[in-house]
């Protein structure tokens, strides 16, 4: 097995300079921490070497004609892409593959069948000052990219969030060496791995004679990987990602005031419309701008291509983007009058892009998500398209919203004129908390009004500088309710559960429980158990594909509600992933469990887990939140798997998830999570729920329970809030106690001390009013356990 402390799974694939770079450019590197190596300078110089390497242990050959043994000398017998470490200066772990000697440097790609060096993981946190020296062999241009990545090792990313494309160079042999420098500001402090990659399709390889990271000293990157959680009625707390460079961090609160109650409406005509005949761009009205590619007849369109009687609208080819963006409000919908002036509308390949972005996906070249309108959908000539109407899931709420058309051919464009948006009121912004000191990477706000719309920004700090601030992020979230003592209690098995409304909720879930004290120690109690008897699909061992590429609920296949996932197969009592190919990289799919409580034994928590694989090798992952994971290796293929795996830091509202690390196909038949109870503990059992789907609710009726011995019962209440269609949960309420049929001691009568004895359950009598918890009481020569409240 294999295990970490820690692992952010990302839930889309790092499509990591797609459609440039082969398959090579993705390989995983092993995980071990190289030890920086220091240049040998005053520790008062500006920066530091964190890695330099000369290649003066590949001496054979040359550089112009390189020795002809590749390494790793095994690769085509075994597959194993270790490069041996005894031939670099920095210690670690290398892999790679198409490397060759070439007289103190290193050929790659030689002579033509792809080559790549992954450099070993280290922190490498930010400005960087990357160089190296390189040429090409043979007379070809060749292309190849010097990247730093970081992120999940089955599909990695670069660190400046550029999908790799700062890091591609060209360069032929005409040229000779060529000297390469690049400032990189990486705020990734994860581990990060330098690598030099040459690609396979090109038929020529290139020569680098020596490569050096050297890391500023006084720089500190911008936090990132920021995050709120942990919602309550008056406040929220702030998170990030913590900088090892840093001694504390300064935090500022933000808070958006509506100028007025009314929706506001943004337009744009296009009338006044013109080039800059110095930045190529094109003014347009507040809120509006755009980013246009180059274009022969330039990006205004004159009549006839008007949609009314006005005199331009705006031509769009392809690459072009407009984008919508008002700092100060949120975009609920856009309309537009479109037209395409393209030879064949059924041209699959042709379509506008609709790309929307928010202040948690803020990357301006992250198009992980858009929608596609397809001209062959619409009529010939002018359409009026509005979003939400066209797209079905366009639910508004967006910080920008970007048109960029694709697959025009020469000649071809789009037009769009009248161009409007719906958005909330505009606000005007306010610091209410600035430089706030926060000595973890995390602060909590109190006090505030969570009905207002907030966002923070937080820098890094340390005894000789201040970085930038971080992105905003906005404070989107709902507290848990204040639950109230139930009332209308029915011994036949019913009462009434009531609250304070949270702020922000548009509706609740209402759980109830059964309370039953432990007096015996139970190892291994199960808490969840699931065998997907529900999911039914396929013949003869094939599955049912839903092809849901994006993440849904999964509540039809399972016996407990809340089980989501993409990528999703179906079979008959089984349900998992599958695999699928997006520009040379696989999909990353998982399965996520409902909410379990995995907060008793100190978090610690056993699953046990039948499962199959379909790949030799697969490695079946089980994630707890984003704590800790556990690898199951060693199944065989397409074979019913057993497996049980110990985890640590459960919480009471812990969700599983389950993938394969290479991303392949898997099945899985039973999970069952266990914990161990000593004597005292309390187990919960959910019993029944409610949904109530007004944010106003205060109260729901919970009935048809049963009276049993040693049994008591609890609610606790959880708000949602349902913002623009992404709906936000909060941590369970505190738990309310419903002495339905009056179990407790205190409501025993008792006349005398003769009548009624008080014992723990060692056989310890107790004198005077007992303390919460579990007892046996005699009175009139019977004994019975009683529970104290």
């Amino acid at each position: 097995m294999t295990h970490k402390n820690h692992l952010f799974k990302t839930c889309a694939a790092a499509a990591l300079m797609a459609g440039t770079l082969s398959a090579s450019a993705f390989t995983t590197p092993q995980m071990r921490l190289a030890h920086p190596q220091t240049r040998a300078a005053d520790q008062d110089d500006k920066y530091e070497t964190i890695l330099y390497e000369d290649f003066s242990k590949w001496s054979e050959g040359t550089p112009d004609a390189p020795d002809g043994t590749m390494y790793p000398i095994n690769y085509f017998t075994d597959f194993d892409k270790s490069l041996p470490s005894d031939m670099f200066m920095t210690p670690g772990d290398y892999i790679g593959t198409g490397c060759y000697q070439a007289g103190g440097c290193v050929a790659l790609n030689y002579p033509g069948m792809g080559g790549f060096i992954n450099f070993p993981t280290m922190e490498m946190s930010g400005k960087l000052i990357l160089t190296a020296r390189v040429k090409a062999i043979g007379e070809k241009r060749t292309s190849f990219s010097i990247t730093i990545l970081t992120g999940d090792a089955a599909s990695p990313t670069s660190v400046e969030n550029d999908g790799g494309a700062n890091g591609l160079q060209t360069v032929t042999n005409a040229d000779g060496w060529i000297d390469i420098r690049r400032e990189i500001i990486n705020p990734y402090s994860d581990p990060c791995w330098l690598q030099i990659n040459a690609m396979m399709y090109n038929a020529t390889g290139i020569v680098v004679d020596w490569v050096k990271i050297e890391r500023d000293r006084d720089f500190l990157s911008a936090p990132m990987q920021t995050g709120t959680g942990k919602f309550t009625n008056e406040g929220f707390t702030a998170s990030w990602q913590p900088n090892p460079k840093a001694k504390s961090y300064l935090i500022s609160l933000y808070e958006k005031t509506p100028v007025d109650g009314k929706d506001h409406m943004a337009f744009e005509d296009f009338e006044n419309a013109a080039i800059d005949e110095t930045t190529g761009e094109i003014p347009l009205q507040t809120g509006w701008r755009g980013d246009f590619g180059f274009s022969l007849d330039g990006n205004i369109a004159t009549e006839p291509d008007d949609v009314f009687e006005g005199n331009k609208s705006i031509r769009l080819h392809n690459n072009d983007r407009l984008s919508f963006f008002l700092d100060n409000t949120l975009v609920k919908d856009i309309s537009m009058a479109f037209l395409a002036n393209v030879a064949d509308k059924g041209n699959n390949e042709l379509s506008l892009r609709v790309i929307p972005f928010t202040k948690h996906n803020p990357d301006d070249n992250d198009y992980s998500f858009y929608w596609t309108l397809r001209p062959s959908n619409l009529d010939d000539g002018w359409n009026w398209v509005q979003m939400s109407e066209f797209f079905d899931d366009f639910q508004g709420g967006y910080t920008r919203v970007d048109l960029m058309p694709e697959g025009l051919k020469e000649g071809e464009y789009m037009i769009i004129d009248n161009l409007c948006a719906v958005t909330e009121p505009l606000t005007e912004t306010a610091c209410i908390i600035e430089d706030a000191t926060a000595e973890e990477a995390s602060y909590t706000f109190s006090g505030l009004d969570m009905a207002k719309t907030f966002y923070f920004t937080v820098k890094a700090k340390n005894s000789s500088c201040t970085s930038e601030p971080s992105a905003q992020t906005y404070v989107i979230g709902v507290g848990a309710p204040e639950v109230k003592e139930a009332t209308e209690l029915d011994k036949r098995g019913a009462f009434t559960a009531n609250w304070n409304p949270a702020v922000n909720a548009t509706s609740y879930t209402l759980n109830c429980y059964e309370s039953r004290a432990i007096t015996d120690a139970l190892p291994d109690f199960p808490v969840f158990t699931e065998d997907f008897s529900k999911a039914q699909g396929g013949e003869d061992g094939n599955y049912i594909f839903l092809n849901n590429m994006s993440f849904v609920e999964l509540d039809s296949y399972a016996d407990n509600e809340g089980w989501g996932g993409s990528g999703t197969l179906v079979g008959d009592g089984m349900v998992g992933c599958y695999m699928m190919d997006v520009y040379g990289q696989l999909q990353p799919f998982e399965m996520v469990s409902p909410a379990i409580d995995l907060s008793h034994d100190n978090g610690k928590f056993k699953v046990n887990v039948d499962f199959m694989i379909q790949n030799e090798g697969e490695i079946l992952v089980i994630q707890c939140d984003n704590s800790n994971y556990m690898g199951i290796q060693g199944a065989e293929p397409n074979k019913m798997t057993h497996a049980s795996v110990e985890l640590a830091e459960g919480t009471p509202t812990s969700k599983l998830m389950l993938y394969a690390l290479g991303s392949t196909p898997f099945m899985l038949d039973k999970i069952e999570v266990t914990q161990n109870y000593s004597t005292g503990d309390e187990i919960l059992t959910k019993v029944d729920f409610k949904e109530l789907p007004d944010g106003n609710a205060a109260s729901g009726r919970i009935s048809g329970l049963e009276r049993k011995d040693g049994i008591t019962y609890v609610y606790d209440v959880v708000s949602h809030r349902d913002h623009y269609g992404l709906v936000y949960d909060s941590e369970p309420s505190e738990k309310m106690r419903v002495d339905l049929y009056n179990a407790g001691i205190e409501e025993t009568g008792t006349s005398g001390e003769d009548d009624c004895k008080v014992f723990d359950i060692e056989g310890r009598r107790i004198t005077g009013k007992p303390a919460p918890g579990l007892y046996i009481m005699v009175k009139g020569g019977k004994a019975r356990k009683v529970i104290v409240k």
